[in-house]
């Protein structure tokens, strides 16, 4: 969840479990963090920094949509995790580009966590394209981008799914630009 805490003074803020057990605790006049509720009911203390001082106090509790994104932490060679403002962690698939296997490295760099990817390709694979400037999924579900594809990926313009795994930027679901080819989807 999202809490919004905000105050004509400043405030201290302690979040406790349905047993009174302390979670956190937060401090500002403008104050806003995020946190898993699961289950019971937790109690929200808001004290003023002041004790002779009395003012307005708005609380704004709402649920939160992960949108993760940077920053990104390699995990292994196949995927890194990824990162929501509220903290949680979300493992993805490697995204690389497409000019990075000319060689006929079997590692290249992920352009989203820098680390070391598993570039996927196997003797004789020819790759399905997928996009018309030639980005595809490798066997090990690596995204491979072509040049022309990267920005539009960076923006969340272009999002791949391959076997009902994510791999997006982030979670904006775009109108099909494409085709869809068996388990392969450009949306």
């Amino acid at each position: 969840y999202e809490i919004n805490v905000n105050a004509s003074y400043g405030m201290n803020i302690e979040l406790y479990d349905d047993d009174m057990n302390f979670v956190e605790s937060h401090s500002g006049s403008n104050v806003t963090f995020y946190v898993q509720l699961v289950g019971g009911k937790h109690n929200l203390k808001i004290n003023y920094s002041s004790s002779s001082i009395n003012g307005i106090l708005s609380i704004n509790i709402s649920s939160h949509n992960h949108l993760y994104g940077s920053p990104y932490t390699w995990l292994n060679y196949n995927q890194h995790k990824a990162t929501c403002i509220c903290g949680n962690l979300h493992n993805e698939l490697h995204v690389v580009s497409a000019k990075s296997l000319g060689d006929g490295l079997q590692y290249v760099t992920c352009i989203l966590c820098g680390g070391p990817a598993n570039a996927g390709i196997v003797p004789g694979f020819k790759g399905i394209q997928i996009t018309e400037s030639g980005s595809f999924i490798s066997p090990n579900g690596t995204l491979v981008l072509a040049d022309e594809d990267i920005d539009n990926y960076l923006a969340g313009e272009i999002v791949f799914e391959h076997e009902n795994i994510e791999l997006s930027k982030n979670i904006n679901i775009q109108p099909y630009l494409l085709k869809k080819d068996e388990d392969y989807l450009v949306r």
